[in-house]
């Protein structure tokens, strides 16, 4: 994923949960340490394919922001 692009484009990218949410996926999938609040949060769920389908929503929507600038 080319996150400069999504920085640049995607509305109120500094405070949108699905971003969050997304860093946390990835942290997690990388294998990197996650808060204990974190794993709790996503615990039982399908990680990887939640991130693929979340980023591609994330991309999209970044996708479609900077069409209409």
């Amino acid at each position: 994923m080319d996150w400069s692009f999504i920085e640049d484009n995607y509305p109120n990218y500094y405070s949108c949960d699905l971003i969050l949410l997304s860093d946390i996926l990835r942290r997690k999938v990388d294998g990197e340490q996650i808060s204990i609040n974190d794993e709790k949060l996503i615990s039982g769920w399908d990680v990887k394919k939640v991130l693929t389908n979340l980023e591609e929503e994330i991309f999209l929507k970044a996708l479609i922001s900077k069409s209409k600038k």
